[in-house]
């Protein structure tokens, strides 16, 4: 009786580790597929950028105009991503770019021709990224901080009224898609909705406030430190 107690306990055993053992390449995989995203990362993005801008000319008559501009940015990124559970990831990016991106808006204001000439030397965001890792890749969402440098010049045909260079801040919030490629190796495209503060110039009794709002679609490739 002993002997056949003895021989049950060995089997149940051995089924044990069997099956612990064919669980094994599973759970190593599903590790394998985590583990890449975790840590600190480091990249360079090339973005068009889109932004549409509504200058109100206050004289105290509100004169309206609006203009758009777009055009092509490159910059760097940075990031950490931690992962939960193997699938979830929660991370923080902050990156910046140059860009050309200019404008002008046009109004009469008191009999005189107001020209409003708007550039945009650089901007970056500081931003929270939450996500799903898939067998395709990493699916997330993101949003936070927008800073712009913002030169304003206003010319009238009685001369330069004003010229101003500040920063600006705003948010942003957008998703995106990301995958690697190599061990180390990840590509992204990004969305992102930039909605940097109004700009208000006063001058000669005149007060001209600029809403901006923009969009971008970025594409980027980070090396993963890990």
């Amino acid at each position: 009786m002993l002997r056949k107690s003895l021989l049950v306990v060995v089997a149940l055993a051995a089924l044990s580790v069997s099956a612990n053992a064919a669980d094994m390449p599973l759970k190593a995989e599903r590790y394998r597929a985590a583990d890449p995203w975790v840590g600190y990362y480091l990249g360079l993005n090339l973005m068009g950028a889109w932004l549409d801008a509504k200058t109100d000319v206050t004289t105290p008559v509100v004169t309206t105009t609006k203009l758009s501009s777009s055009g092509v940015t490159g910059g760097i990124q940075v990031g950490y991503n931690w992962v939960f559970d193997r699938q979830w990831l929660v991370g923080w990016e902050a990156d910046i770019d140059a860009t050309a991106i200019s404008g002008n808006s046009t109004a009469v204001v008191a009999g005189f021709t107001v020209n409003t000439h708007a550039k945009v030397p650089f901007f970056g965001t500081v931003r929270g990224r939450v996500g799903k890792i898939t067998d395709y890749g990493l699916f997330y969402v993101t949003g936070g901080l927008l800073y712009t440098d913002v030169k304003t010049r206003v010319v009238s045909s009685a001369g330069t009224l004003f010229e101003d260079q500040e920063l600006q801040w705003g948010w942003a919030v957008g998703a995106g898609a990301e995958k690697f490629f190599t061990d180390r190796i990840s590509a992204k495209l990004e969305y992102l909705y930039l909605s940097p503060a109004d700009t208000t110039v006063s001058a000669l009794g005149a007060t001209t406030i600029t809403h901006v709002t923009g969009h971008s679609v970025r594409l980027g490739v980070n090396y993963h430190f890990h």
